[in-house]
């Protein structure tokens, strides 16, 4: 790859590479209003706010049409998922499939002359995000507004060259991904491998030699997250948690990792492994135990939780604590350890450099979608 030496022009908005285009949003997007209303015959996947994880521009989930009873739009594999309630979330995602969505999301697409994938990148960076969240309507649950936005002024390459920076920055979500799918694929292997030690072929009449049956909390304490609004965080690198998973950076830790986290409001009963020192938010627990962590994770994602909050979803503690579970010896559960953290540490490897991918993608979207940064393919 070569660096193009730009040649700048002076407009309103200050210095531009030469060839570019100032236009209003409403000249390069478009919103989809393909009304879907649920008849119980067709059952299509289904993405609300809580499936895309905020930041991330990717997916935790995907849910389906015949779980939803209002009306939802319908998106094409490619359209552009916008969250529009509380856009400072940044949950923005590009599916490679067709479906329907929850109606606080927009259906995005690229009118003429605009590449799609170009597009997802524009909606994504921060420059965007602010200004959805700068017209926002409402207070408590703030939505962005298209009337707000459609008469701003973005920055836009020839086509050629916004082929070129969705290229760049697609290689690297591609990987990304890639990296995501084996992570999918060796936790699938751990999963396999606890059913069929703990679960598989067990009666509970007449249990193992070392076997005991107890209740959960008797060997698993759940400890509330804390409260830390996003604009109290501070630069750092501990992962900071909510009940919809990842959700950003804080420079103090509340957990030691490893460690596991719990939806307690939300997404009640998700659940994610921390590799590192980590900051859980007050929508959820985090796990301590004198158990091996790989057991109580697979043991926590195998049990059903109670809902304990009619109104507002939530996750019980004390119901929690109340599950009779069938304990395993110590012998076979440091075994089991062994080789699930075998398979953690390949699982870590990947998030890392998932880390250091999207840290440079981050690093690179503004430079790229504003001229700064001009590459040769």
């Amino acid at each position: 790859m070569d660096k193009i030496q730009s040649k700048l022009k002076q407009t309103p908005l200050g210095s531009i590479p030469e060839g570019w285009k100032e236009l209003e949003l409403e000249k390069i997007a478009v919103i989809i209003k393909d009304v879907f209303a649920p008849n119980g015959q067709n059952d299509l996947s289904y993405i609300g706010l809580e499936h895309i994880n905020q930041q991330d521009l990717s997916l935790n989930s995907i849910g389906r049409s015949s779980e939803v009873k209002s009306n939802k739009f319908r998106f094409q594999a490619g359209d552009i998922l916008f969250g529009k309630l509380r856009p400072y979330f940044r949950k923005i995602y590009r599916p490679n499939f067709s479906g329907v969505c929850s109606t606080d999301i927009w259906a995005i697409r690229a009118k003429e002359g605009i590449d799609q994938k170009w597009l997802f990148y524009l909606l994504a960076t921060q420059d965007f995000i602010d200004a959805a969240s700068g017209g926002s309507s409402g207070t408590r649950m703030p939505r962005a507004d298209w009337k707000h936005l459609k008469d701003m002024i973005w920055l836009v390459p020839n086509i050629i060259e916004q082929r070129r920076i969705a290229s760049i920055l697609t290689s690297l979500d591609d990987k990304i991904e890639l990296n995501r799918q084996i992570n999918a694929t060796l936790e699938k292997i751990a999963s396999a491998l606890y059913k069929n030690w703990f679960v598989d072929d067990i009666d509970p009449n007449n249990l193992p030699e070392g076997w005991r049956v107890t209740r959960l909390g008797d060997v698993i304490k759940f400890n509330y997250g804390k409260a830390l609004k996003e604009e109290d965080r501070k630069k750092g690198n501990v992962k900071v948690f909510g009940s919809s998973g990842f959700v950003g950076f804080h420079n103090e830790k509340l957990a030691v990792g490893p460690g596991i986290v719990v939806g307690r409001k939300g997404n009640v009963g998700s659940m994610y492994w921390s590799a590192g020192d980590f900051y859980p938010i007050d929508t959820t627990y985090y796990i301590t135990s004198e158990l091996p962590l790989t057991y109580c994770y697979f043991l926590l994602k195998s049990l059903s939780f109670v809902n304990g909050d009619s109104v507002v979803p939530g996750l019980n503690r004390g119901q929690a604590y109340g599950i009779e579970i069938f304990l395993p010896g110590r012998d076979v559960l440091n075994k089991f350890d062994k080789v699930a953290m075998n398979l953690r540490e390949m699982m870590n490897v990947n998030e890392k450099e998932n880390d250091t991918l999207t840290f440079i993608r981050d690093l690179l979207l503004p430079r790229l979608m504003s001229g700064k940064i001009r590459i040769e393919l």
